[in-house]
């Protein structure tokens, strides 16, 4: 019934992003913090933690499964989540600089709406 995902209370829902805030760049950078995603999770019991969640097309940390332990991964993992490739990886990619140059469109338009300038 219900997973490690759904962390029952905001508050608890907090514990990722408080973490990656609040943690020096030199643990994550040690984790390979910067290209991973962090999820909030929760045990059977409700106690609260921090669990690094793979991406469709990006895997975890942006490497394929040949380059990295799936051993406690496999946790919390969709079931039809499909093994990252290359290809994959670099369709993610073509896919985010689109999606990260439409935003700063979308920023510098909103900048000269508003009248605002950094």
């Amino acid at each position: 019934m219900g997973s490690q995902w759904h962390t029952i209370k905001p508050y608890t829902a907090a514990v990722a992003p408080v973490w990656v805030a609040l943690s020096p760049d030199d643990v994550l950078d040690n984790m390979d913090g910067a290209a991973s995603k962090w999820g909030s999770a929760t045990d059977a019991s409700g106690k609260e933690r921090v669990i690094r969640t793979e991406v469709p097309g990006w895997g975890w940390e942006g490497k394929t499964p040949k380059t990295i332990d799936t051993g406690e991964r496999r946790k919390g993992r969709q079931r039809n989540a499909e093994p990252l490739t290359r290809e994959a990886r670099e369709d993610f990619e073509v896919l985010g600089v689109k999606c990260w140059t439409e935003m700063e469109n979308l920023r510098k338009e909103w900048e000269g709406l508003l009248k605002v300038k950094k």
